[in-house]
């Protein structure tokens, strides 16, 4: 398989949770990654019989070159957590993760939809923060709806403009579309961690 963006970006390797550090592929061809506080779905080429997860999923430009030839197998999630000594924190952690239909909120009715080049906006970043800081306060004007109104950022003392792209008017169907379409995600999750479960149980 063959991934189309920088995915492995919205997961925390740091945590003992497979569901965070992970990304979950499907035979729908969704990938998703969540660190607890963004959440990413993109699509990936290639085929697969079942939902699996996926370790060092790309997280620079030169990783997207890669070809993952398999996901992760129930035998390779038992030996990696066998040799790691984690096998009995894994059954501990069923459950726990939300529903995502639960987190992708819908689109309101009353929106404001504006475009961020994301290179411009990363510049504006490193331009204002200060000391460390990887926090902007952004303000939108909502009383003009229109694409052209400057976004102000705001970072301690320091402030900063920057004027939003032309917005694609389909993005908000867009993402309403894909939303809908990932309801299946639930049961992909619960497969396969009763696989992990089932792998990490007969290892033991």
């Amino acid at each position: 398989m063959r991934f189309t963006t920088q995915i492995g970006k919205a997961t925390d390797k740091g945590a003992s949770r497979y569901g965070l550090s992970n990304v979950l592929v499907t035979p729908q061809n969704d990938a998703v990654a969540t660190d607890g506080q963004i959440l990413a779905v993109s699509r990936f080429d290639g085929e697969l019989a079942e939902p699996a997860y996926v370790a060092d999923a790309p997280a620079t430009a030169t990783d997207l070159n890669a070809n993952y030839a398999t996901a992760w197998t129930d035998a390779g999630w038992a030996t990696t957590k066998r040799r790691k000594n984690k096998t009995d924190t894994i059954s501990s952690q069923n459950g726990r993760f939300p529903r995502c239909n639960d987190v992708l909120p819908e689109v309101p009715t009353d929106y404001v939809q504006f475009g961020i080049d994301t290179e411009l906006l990363r510049n504006l970043a490193l331009s204002i923060n200060s000391n460390g800081g990887k926090v902007l306060q952004l303000f939108v004007d909502t009383s003009k709806r229109h694409n052209q109104r400057a976004i102000l950022a705001v970072s301690g003392d320091n402030i900063g403009v920057i004027m939003p792209t032309t917005c694609d008017t389909t993005a908000a169907e867009t993402y309403e579309t894909r939303r809908k379409g990932l309801e299946y995600l639930n049961e992909s999750i619960k497969t396969v961690n009763e696989r992990i479960m089932t792998a990490v149980d007969s290892s033991n």
